[in-house]
């Protein structure tokens, strides 16, 4: 029996962080024992995350979404 192989690409519609079509989000150690920065250098953007919640702040969890309701306007003012 033959195994076909599955090609998996990355969804070009931006719908997931640092895929390369949708936002970059760099985690920064800032020395806290408990927060972490994340930082969208594209948009000037920075929020502190909890260590033990970065692994959601990258699904699609409610940081996620707050993120791109507020994209455009981000972007917007960076230009």
């Amino acid at each position: 029996m033959e195994l076909t192989k599955k090609r998996v690409f990355a969804s070009s519609t931006g719908a997931y962080l640092n895929s390369g079509n949708g936002p970059t989000f760099q985690p920064i150690d800032i020395g806290h024992p408990v927060y972490i920065a994340l930082i969208d250098p594209d948009r000037a953007f920075w929020s502190l995350i909890k260590k033990e919640r970065l692994a959601d702040a990258f699904s699609d969890g409610s940081f996620q979404r707050n993120y791109r309701e507020k994209m455009a306007t981000m972007a917007e003012e960076m230009e």
